[in-house]
C-alpha cells in the first residue's frame, strides 16, 4: 500500500540488480514492486493529472428509491492510483425521519483503496517450536464509493487560472500559443490523495417517491486523455486567435466598407468579389473550411440544367455540384450538407413526390442522396440543423395558403420502413386563430425566415388579413418541441408565443446568444427571451428596407438595399451595411458602398436593374460573405444577375 504522507522531497529511483547467486529477501521483492508502481503513478500524475478518464456516470437507480447507480469507468486519483470500476455500483443514500422532511444535497466520491486477500498459513518458529501463522497472498486494488455532505476541495471552475499562472499578464491566447512558461516551472507539490468527486445529488429524504436530482457536471473532476486534450487545445487555439484578432483589430481597423465610418480606417480597403458561375446566389453555408452557395437559376449551358451548388474553397478555387432539382436552402449538420428543392410538390398523378431534399457528404461531395418523402409537406424552402434534428420551413401557395414547419429525424431516413420521423406544424394561424384577431382569411406573403436559439425555433413571416388588407403584418412565432408521455414517448411541435410586430415585412433573423434580431422595413428589432421587442435601429431614409442579417460574435450586421439604374458606363448597385454592438447597442452606419454588378455577356446600352438586393449574409469565423441577386433586362427579356462578396469582419 502506498504511503500518502511521504516527505515532499526528491527521491532517487533504485531498482534491483540481479546476479547469479543473489539471495532474495522479502524487502527486495517489495522494493521491486514499489519501483514500478511509483514510476507508473508518477507518469500518471504529471502526464494525465487526476480525475475521471472514462465513464463513472451517476444516475438515479432504475428501480427507484433513495439510491443511485454509478456506471463502470476509470479514474486516477491525485497520487496517480488507477481506479477501475468494472461493473455498475449501487449506492444507498441516507434516509431521514419523514416527520421532518427537508431537501438535502450530497456529493458522490470515489476513493482508491487497497486490501489484503487470499489468506494462507505461514510456518513460523517461536522458541524452538514450529507453529503455524496466517498471512495474505494478494493485495487487491479496489475502491470506496461513498456520499458526503462536504463539498469537494480543490475543484476550480473552468475559468480559474491554470495553476495560478494565468493572471492578467498571461492571457489565455498567449498560453495556448506558447505554453513553455508553464512547462518550465518546477515540479508542483504532491497534494494529498483526495477522493474523486463524481456528482452532486439532491433529494428529499421524506419523499415517498424517492425523486433524485443528479448533476454530473458541476463538481466532477475530469482528467482528459492526451489525445483529447490536444484536439481541444488545437480547436481552442484556432477559435481564440480568430476571435482575438477580430476583437483587437475591430476598434482600430474596421474593414467594413471601402470608405470610412466615423473617422475609422480599414485594414486593406478592399472587398474581394468572387466571379463565380452563379446567376442568382440564394443561400450560404459553411462546413468549417469551405463556403457552399445555392443558385436559384440553372446555368445557361447544358452542364447542370436542373440545378447546382457551388463549393468555394479557401484558395479561391471552386467546384460545381449538379443537382436533380433547383436549390434554395442549405444547412450543415457537422457531416452532411442538406439542400432543399422548393419546386417539389406533394405528389403527381402517381402520388409520388418530387425530390424535396438532397444530402451531400462534404468529405465526398460526389456522393449525393436525394429524398422524396411522402410525409413531408411540399415546397420546402429554408432549412436549419440542430444537434438532433432537421427543421424545414414550407410556404404552401395552394388553397391552404399555409406556412408549415417540419421536424425531421435524420436517423429515421435510414430506415424508411418504420416511417421517417417527420412532425409538422402549421405556423400561421388562420380563421378564428389569427394572431392579430382577424377572423377572416389571410394571405401569406412570400418572405419567410427562421433561426434557432438553442432551445426553440423562431419563425418570421408576414400576411395580409381580410379586415386589414391594405398593409401586411409581420409576425414572429416561437416554436418548441414538446415531449408527450408514453411508451415510447412522442414529440410534437407547438407554438409557444406569437408576436405581432409593428413593421410590415420581415426580412431576416439572427441570434446573438441571448436575443433574436430581425430586420424589416423599418429597421432592426431585438427580441429577448421574454418576447419583449424593441426597435434598436430605425431607418429614416427613403431607400429600401434592411435585408440580410448576421452575427459575428460581437456585432449584428445588416444590409440595406439601394436600387439604381444602369448607367451608360458601368452597371452599379448600391447598398449600405450597418452594424450594432450587441452589448452597448451602439449603431455604426457605413456610407453607401457601390457594389459593381457586371451583367454577363450584355452589350452596352440602356438597361434596368430590378430588385437587385443582398439575399443573405454569412459569418464563417473570420469573414462576412454577402450574396447579392437581381435581374437585368436585355433583348431576350429578364436575365438573372448575381455576385458573391467577402469582407473581413
Amino acid at each position: 500500500m502506498s504511503d500518502n504522507t511521504l516527505e515532499q522531497r526528491c527521491l532517487d529511483f533504485e531498482r534491483i540488480n540481479y546476479y547469479f547467486g543473489k539471495m532474495m529477501l522479502v524487502r527486495d521483492f517489495q522494493d521491486q514492486q514499489r519501483y514500478y508502481n511509483e514510476k507508473r503513478w508518477m507518469v500518471n500524475r504529471f502526464g494525465l493529472g487526476w480525475g475521471v478518464l472514462a465513464g463513472l456516470r451517476v444516475a438515479p437507480h432504475p428501480r427507484g428509491g433513495l439510491r443511485v447507480l454509478v456506471e463502470p469507468g476509470f479514474a486516477l486519483d491525485q497520487y496517480g492510483h488507477e481506479i477501475w470500476v468494472c461493473k455498475a455500483q449501487t449506492l444507498e443514500l441516507e434516509t431521514a425521519d419523514q416527520s421532518t422532511p427537508e431537501q438535502r444535497c450530497v456529493y458522490i466520491y470515489l476513493r482508491y483503496r487497497e486490501c489484503l486477500s487470499e489468506a494462507a498459513p505461514v510456518p513460523a518458529e517461536e522458541c524452538g517450536e514450529l507453529t503455524s501463522g496466517c498471512n495474505y497472498n494478494r493485495t487487491r486494488e479496489t475502491f470506496d464509493l461513498f456520499a458526503s455532505a462536504e463539498p469537494p476541495e480543490g475543484i476550480e471552475p473552468f475559468d480559474h487560472p491554470v495553476n495560478g499562472l494565468s493572471d492578467c499578464e498571461l492571457e489565455c491566447h498567449q498560453f495556448l500559443a506558447n505554453p513553455v512558461r508553464l512547462l518550465n516551472q518546477g515540479c508542483p507539490p504532491r497534494n494529498p490523495c483526495l477522493a474523486i468527486p463524481l456528482a452532486k445529488i439532491c433529494y428529499d429524504p421524506g419523499d415517498p417517491q424517492g425523486k433524485i436530482a443528479v448533476d454530473n457536471i458541476i463538481c466532477r473532476k475530469i482528467a482528459g486523455s492526451n489525445e483529447l486534450l490536444y484536439e481541444l487545445i488545437a480547436c481552442l487555439t484556432r477559435e481564440l486567435w480568430t476571435l482575438h484578432a477580430a476583437r483587437t483589430d475591430r476598434r482600430q481597423f474596421v474593414p467594413l466598407l471601402v470608405q470610412s465610418i466615423k473617422g475609422l480606417h480599414y485594414r486593406d480597403g478592399r472587398i474581394r468579389s468572387h466571379e463565380l458561375p452563379i446567376l442568382q446566389p440564394c443561400r450560404l453555408a459553411g462546413d468549417g473550411r469551405d463556403i457552399w452557395i445555392t443558385d436559384k437559376s440553372p446555368l445557361t449551358d447544358e452542364s447542370f440544367p436542373n440545378g447546382h451548388v457551388v463549393r468555394l474553397h479557401q484558395d479561391g478555387t471552386r467546384k460545381l455540384i449538379g443537382l436533380d432539382e433547383s436549390a434554395w436552402g442549405i444547412a450543415f449538420d457537422g457531416h452532411y450538407m442538406w439542400i432543399t428543392h422548393p419546386e417539389s410538390e406533394n405528389g403527381n398523378e402517381e402520388n409520388t413526390p418530387g425530390i424535396q431534399l438532397t444530402r451531400i457528404d462534404v468529405c465526398k461531395d460526389d456522393i449525393q442522396t436525394p429524398y422524396s418523402l411522402s410525409q413531408l409537406k411540399p415546397y420546402p424552402q429554408e432549412i436549419l440543423c440542430t444537434d438532433e434534428f432537421l427543421f424545414v420551413l414550407h410556404r404552401w401557395d395552394s388553397d391552404e395558403n399555409a406556412l408549415y414547419l417540419s421536424l425531421i429525424d435524420p436517423v429515421s431516413l435510414k430506415d424508411p420502413e418504420n416511417g421517417y420521423g417527420i412532425i409538422d406544424l402549421q405556423i400561421n394561424k388562420t380563421k378564428q386563430q389569427n394572431p392579430v384577431g382577424d377572423t377572416g382569411e389571410t394571405e401569406l406573403l412570400q418572405k419567410v425566415v427562421m433561426v434557432y436559439d438553442g432551445e426553440a425555433i423562431w419563425v418570421a413571416y408576414a400576411f395580409k388579413g381580410e379586415q386589414d388588407s391594405r398593409l401586411p403584418r409581420a409576425c414572429l412565432a416561437k416554436v418548441r418541441i414538446r415531449q408527450i408521455p408514453g411508451s415510447p414517448p412522442e414529440m410534437q411541435l407547438e407554438v409557444e408565443k406569437h408576436l405581432v410586430l409593428k413593421s410590415r415585412v420581415p426580412e431576416d433573423l439572427s441570434f446573438d446568444g441571448s436575443h433574436v434580431w430581425i430586420t424589416h422595413d423599418e429597421g432592426v428589432t431585438r427580441v429577448d427571451a421574454s418576447s419583449k421587442n424593441e426597435l434598436i435601429h430605425r431607418d429614416n431614409s427613403s431607400s429600401g428596407p434592411q435585408s440580410a442579417l448576421t452575427f459575428d460574435g460581437q456585432f449584428v450586421w445588416s444590409a440595406q438595399n439601394r436600387e439604381l439604374r444602369w448607367s451608360a458606363q458601368k452597371d452599379k448597385f448600391e447598398t449600405m451595411l450597418s452594424r450594432i454592438d450587441t452589448l452597448t447597442l451602439a449603431v455604426e452606419e457605413g456610407e453607401e458602398i457601390r457594389v459593381l454588378i457586371d451583367a454577363p455577356n450584355t452589350p452596352p446600352g440602356f438597361r434596368e436593374v430590378g430588385n437587385l438586393e443582398v439575399s443573405q449574409m454569412f459569418f464563417d469565423g473570420a469573414h462576412i460573405w454577402i450574396a447579392a441577386t437581381g435581374e437585368y433586362d436585355d433583348e431576350f427579356g429578364n436575365q438573372p444577375a448575381g455576385i458573391i462578396h467577402r469582407i473581413l469582419a
